[in-house]
């Protein structure tokens, strides 16, 4: 019995065109962007590594947000408040008073048997959270000048970050006092805004507790307006 052969179809063959395969171009990277920061100066390399990094941010944020078209913000100068170990140790003594207070008036003489333990417990869960900043702030705040303004940048309990700043074209009057520990505080204070609305706020930034007020004045007397450089004797 013979097998009924089956044709052989050809199949319909489409007009393709080969494509070649084109390699992709692909955009080289974009040249890696130097930060205008002196790294090798000896202000940037006393500031802890986070702090570093809240200066970068504050100056990068202002570069991406298109501020400096004329010209690009260069850091000058950049600290922290300084603490000395005898102010520390006042805080320390005023926090172990303040915390025995409570225990001696609640626990000991009896007034609240039942929850006095418990509100000295919670007394001093908020006493960390006064007497912590105040003693950390050279770890968490950080004063900076550039060409074109002056920022804090405070770190709070919270790792939120807050940041004052104020231009120093701007700038309509300056303040320099020393405190007790022979450290200074120097405030600048714009109050262009106020000139427009009398319930504006002053924009003011607060560079306190200095160690090397030198520094600092010499760094503002060069950026600062001249009248107002002559009116806080910060070139003296």
């Amino acid at each position: 019995q013979k097998v009924p052969c089956l044709k052989k179809t050809r199949r319909p063959v489409a007009n393709t065109v080969m494509h070649r395969k084109i390699p992709i171009q692909r955009k080289p990277p974009p040249p890696t962007r130097i930060l205008p920061i002196p790294t090798d100066e000896e202000f940037w390399t006393e500031l802890p590594d986070i702090l570093q990094a809240q200066v970068t941010v504050a100056i990068e944020t202002r570069a991406r947000k298109g501020k400096n078209k004329v010209a690009p913000e260069l850091l000058l100068w950049a600290g922290t408040p300084y603490l000395r170990t005898s102010s520390i140790i006042f805080l320390f003594a005023i926090w172990v008073v303040v915390l025995l207070i409570p225990v001696f008036l609640l626990v000991e003489t009896g007034v609240a048997d039942e929850v006095g333990g418990w509100i000295s417990l919670l007394w001093a869960v908020i006493s960390v959270f006064i007497f912590v900043p105040q003693i950390s702030r050279s770890s968490r705040e950080v004063y900076a000048i550039t060409t074109c303004r002056a920022f804090s940048s405070c770190r709070t309990m919270w790792c939120s970050i807050t940041t004052d700043q104020v231009e120093l074209t701007d700038v309509t009057a300056a303040n320099l006092r020393f405190n007790r520990d022979l450290t200074g505080t120097i405030d600048l204070e714009s109050s262009l805004l106020r000139q427009r609305d009398p319930f504006a706020p002053i924009n003011r930034v607060r560079i306190d507790r200095l160690r090397d007020v030198k520094d600092v004045c010499r760094v503002l007397s060069r950026t600062l307006p001249k009248e107002v450089v002559a009116s806080a004797n910060l070139g003296a």
